[in-house]
């Protein structure tokens, strides 16, 4: 589907999701918890595929270092 009939279909149950729910039928309530709780937009993944690990590196370095740095510190100080 083109993304301009996408953002359409979304703007417009954007729209109707303004009135109360019981006056949507099943199917606009069945897609508004599909675009809202699905994984793009908004809720899409934040992290790409090597993010974690490189997040994850970066972290255990960081402590590494100040670890050293401390131990360091109370040897000499």
């Amino acid at each position: 589907m083109p993304s301009l009939e996408q953002q359409d279909i979304a703007d417009n149950l954007m729209e109707r999701q303004k009135l109360p729910w019981k006056k949507l039928n099943s199917g606009e309530i069945k897609a508004a918890w599909h675009i809202s709780y699905g994984e793009w937009g908004p809720r899409r993944a934040v992290h790409g595929g090597g993010d974690i690990e490189f997040i994850t590196k970066g972290v255990f370095w960081g402590l590494g270092i100040s670890l050293g740095l401390f131990s360091f510190d109370k040897i000499i100080g």
